[in-house]
């Protein structure tokens, strides 16, 4: 955001300008430098407000029959605020319980037609079925990936390997007569007999695999006979009957749940800890759920909110843990200290300022609601740092530099660059005086002509 320059800055800018004029002039943009403090230079005005309110609007239709509270009242969280007359909405309820007794019944009469017996053991058959195709599945998953994994027959394996080893050194050595031909023999039937167990073990390998296999298949057959067994069991009772009579009841019992919430309408509770605000009802009033009856705010904590421009708001999101907010309130004239609880990323489009909520503690609950009160923005433990436009500072042979306007001229000053902070960086090396060239900044030489476009923050 813009500001008013001093007037010795105006009267520089002119001078440049006119000097600028001349010829083979470079246009820039100039920027003054800010510290980390400047936030403390502004004071915004606004209303403290509870964090925590509530209007309360019934959600019944009614007349009035009592009223619990009053402006000033303290509740918690469900006390009763007030009441509606409740006698059609008990009728209504009445009527809804008959309904869904009598649709209760007449489920239960079409369901126990079925033989309770019979049921009892085609179930208890269904769920014995179930349990051993659970268990078919889980020696089948094992035994396939034993099998897939070669590890029934590793044993197996791994003799005929090293006798058919052996066998292949001992008939190598015997060409050459260094070995026996009662070795070779001995290794040769060492290697027909390891030879044999491998094609054992495969075979037993695959009669685990086939026998998994079988055990699976017939379980599924018998799941799906137990299935059909108790569905025919339990058919002896008309499916459509009992369909048609469990949505009955469902319906009916649909109807009573909202009867039973019109009941409970009627009285009016507390939907949070606090203090009865304003109330605009007496016994006898009619309410409805188009006007609101009372409000309910919670004092202990209370906000307010600041508008605050673009030249703050990015030193704020960067920095909110550390930066307070201290608050004289009018009324009292006293001071209180609050907290960064939020920050809006946008701007209102409407004014162009940003939203800032503050945090306010208010445990002894001296402040009080729509309180007017001004608030300045403190950076904790900060130590005044000299910020600029990060896209004013250049290197040139590994050092760093910016140039400045400097009674009318471009001055070139070497700096020391610290910690970033949005569009900012924090530096050493200049003054607060000081104002740096942000845009054309890679144009333009020391002492060289300019024309300044803009100057900003």
């Amino acid at each position: 955001m813009k500001k008013t320059i001093s007037a010795a800055l105006c009267a520089v800018l002119s001078m440049s300008v006119l000097a600028g004029c001349a010829s083979a002039e470079t246009s820039i943009t100039v920027a003054r430098v800010k510290t980390s403090s400047s936030l403390e230079a502004v004071s915004y005005d606004g209303k403290i407000n509870s964090s925590e309110s509530m209007m309360i609007i019934p959600s019944a239709s009614g007349k009035v029959t009592s009223v619990k509270v009053d402006i000033g009242s303290q509740v918690k969280k469900g006390d009763v605020l007030f009441t509606i007359d409740d006698t059609t909405a008990q009728l209504q309820l009445r009527q809804a319980k008959a309904s869904l007794n009598s649709a209760g019944a007449n489920y239960s009469k079409i369901v126990s037609a079925a033989n309770p017996q019979a049921e009892t053991q085609a179930k208890q058959a269904l769920e014995r079925a179930e349990n051993e195709l659970r268990d078919a599945q889980t020696l089948y998953d094992s035994t396939k990936a034993q099998f897939e994994s070669s590890s029934l027959i590793m044993p197996a394996q791994a003799a005929y390997d090293n006798a058919l080893s052996n066998y292949e050194r001992i008939s190598f050595l015997a060409e050459s007569g260094e070995e026996s031909q009662y070795n070779l023999d001995t290794a040769k039937n060492a290697l027909d007999t390891a030879s044999a167990q491998l094609e054992n073990a495969k075979s037993q390998a695959q009669s685990s695999m086939n026998s998994a296999d079988s055990r699976l298949k017939n379980a599924r057959t018998a799941l799906d006979a137990a299935k059909e067994n108790y569905s025919l069991t339990t058919g002896s009772v008309n499916p459509e009957n009992a369909k048609v009579a469990k949505a009955q009841v469902e319906s009916a019992q649909a109807a009573f749940d909202l009867a039973q919430k019109n009941v409970n309408d009627t009285v009016i509770k507390a939907p949070i800890d606090g203090h009865i605000a304003s109330n605009s009802i007496k016994i006898g009033d009619m309410v409805s759920p188009q006007v609101p009856a009372m409000s309910i705010i919670n004092p202990k904590n209370m906000e307010m909110t600041i508008k605050v421009s673009d030249a703050y708001i990015d030193e704020i999101f960067s920095g909110k843990e550390n930066i307070s907010a201290e608050i004289l309130v009018s009324a009292t004239g006293e001071t209180v200290t609050g907290i960064i609880a939020a920050a809006s990323p946008g701007a209102d489009p409407a004014t162009g300022l940003y939203s800032v909520k503050i945090s306010i503690a208010n445990e002894d609950g001296s402040l009080k609601d729509g309180m007017l009160a001004s608030a300045k923005l403190i950076q904790q433990n900060a130590d005044s740092e000299i910020l600029i436009p990060s896209e004013s500072v250049l290197e040139e042979n590994g050092a760093k530099f910016v140039y400045t306007v400097t009674d009318g001229s471009i001055v070139k000053k070497e700096i020391v660059t610290g910690q970033e902070k949005n569009r900012y960086i924090a530096v050493t090396g200049l003054s607060t005086d000081d104002s740096v060239v942000v845009e054309g900044a890679d144009k333009v030489t020391e002492n060289g002509k300019f024309r300044i476009l803009s100057v900003g923050n």
